[in-house]
């Protein structure tokens, strides 16, 4: 049943069934303090039986769920993931100035010619430097939460980012890859979503967000999805047989009737 599937565990527990025991839990929360959604959102089955320990979204309006990530992992991930082709462009530019000591002999023309390339593979390598390291820094102080409204990060108390249900079409749990190598113990959620106006003027049709490190990313997914279906068809049935919850969205008012004012997301339950 809906009970075991979804049964809490600890941030420990989730890193020895499929982590890193190395990952100090003080990266997720001092105090290791278990959450759990508020008793509102009880009536969601995929919420139900959700914790986490991420203090961050302690006291913040509209959150259903937390999700703790394996941030040291992801940074790792994430960082690498530039880094090899930083390091594989600068091979290549070691081979392009390798040639031009050849080719002096023969035409200094193409040995001017390698030496640009090969200054130019250096710049290019030292770009994906830069963002391989802001990357792993964004992947250490990023937060996820599923809200009322939809999918919610936040980078330390930089930047917060909203991806509303209406805009997902899909979510996806897959094992972290890179070239051919895989590694089944770290998950990558890949959420596809709508392409704003700008994009589709650019043939872009969906685009996609990778998160990575969620501890519980199959819940994470099934959450995610459950209250997208629910916007989408009104009313959510995936609960109880005692309880019936509709969710409401925006409507747009008749040109002759009073505007009202409802919540994008307002989840109300009925017994």
């Amino acid at each position: 049943g809906p009970s075991n599937k979804y049964a809490p565990v600890s941030v420990k527990e989730d890193l020895e069934s499929g982590g890193r025991p190395s990952t100090q839990l003080s990266l997720q929360d001092h105090s290791a303090t278990l959450r759990t959604p508020l008793p509102a959102y009880h009536h969601l089955v995929e919420a139900r039986h959700l914790s986490w320990t991420d203090p961050y979204y302690d006291g913040k309006h509209g959150i259903i769920a937390a999700f703790d990530r394996d941030r040291e992992r992801a940074g790792e991930k994430f960082f690498w993931k530039f880094m090899r082709s930083a390091i594989l462009l600068w091979c290549i530019s070691g081979m392009y100035w390798m040639l031009g000591i050849m080719d002096y002999k023969y035409s200094p023309e193409e040995t001017v010619m390698d030496d640009i390339m090969g200054t130019y593979c250096i710049i290019l390598g030292i770009v994906l430097l830069i963002a391989a390291i802001k990357g792993r820094q964004a992947m250490l102080s990023q937060h996820v939460a599923v809200t009322t409204e939809g999918i919610r990060l936040d980078n330390g108390s930089m930047v917060t980012v909203t991806i509303p249900f209406e805009h997902i079409q899909k979510c996806e749990v897959l094992s972290y890859k890179f070239c051919c190598q895989t590694d089944d113990s770290f998950q990558v959620v890949t959420v596809h979503r709508g392409a704003a106006h700008l994009e589709q003027i650019c043939c872009q049709k969906t685009k996609k967000l990778e998160l990575y490190g969620i501890l519980r990313a199959r819940e994470f997914s099934d959450l995610v999805m459950a209250l997208k279906d629910s916007q989408s068809q009104g009313t959510y049935e995936g609960v109880d047989d005692n309880h019936r919850v509709e969710l409401q969205t925006i409507r747009t008012p008749a040109p002759d009737s009073e505007p009202t004012s409802t919540s994008s997301a307002a989840i109300t339950a009925r017994v």
